[in-house]
């Protein structure tokens, strides 16, 4: 069975966790043109999509914020019901949005990227740098041989 792996940017407010998902996103539209896609809410700055490349599913939430309360836990839900081997997710560095990735541990893995407040030049090459590293994450599960054999599970994350 293929892995299945929860990247979570994780940070402090405005250190350019959305913007290196949406970097991410953006890079993946390029690389896939063909990849399916279905929003779960029309936004217009943040994301929140799954994406179908060549058969793995994932899942995008970009808004990492508390508030709206549960956001977070509403999109992780949706993409565990769906079957997405993959979660990009943003969280703060503790609270609510971090309780809510760590309730998952265990059905997935979890890779934490740290993001902090950079100088301006130094934080567009770092949110470059973290959506190349997670792009290379998802494409290690599209490798990966084995089919997808997802699990039907109740997973309780509220």
């Amino acid at each position: 069975m293929k892995k299945k792996i929860i990247i979570a940017l994780k940070g402090l407010s405005k250190v350019g966790k959305t913007s290196t998902i949406r970097k991410v996103y953006e890079q993946l539209k390029e690389k896939y043109p063909n990849f399916k896609i279905r929003d779960l809410k029309k936004l217009p700055v943040n994301i929140s999509s799954i994406i179908i490349i060549k058969g793995v599913k994932v899942g995008i939430e970009s808004r990492g914020d508390p508030k709206p309360k549960r956001r977070l836990s509403e999109s992780l839900k949706s993409f565990v019901k769906i079957g997405c081997q993959v979660i990009i997710c943003a969280t703060r560095t503790k609270g609510e949005t971090v309780k809510a990735v760590k309730r998952l541990q265990g059905a997935y893995e979890i890779l934490w990227i740290k993001k902090v407040r950079l100088p301006y030049k130094k934080h567009e090459r770092d949110n470059s740098e973290k959506a190349r590293e997670i792009i290379r994450q998802i494409e290690k599960i599209i490798r990966s041989k084995k089919p997808v054999q997802v699990r039907r599970r109740r997973v309780n994350i509220e």
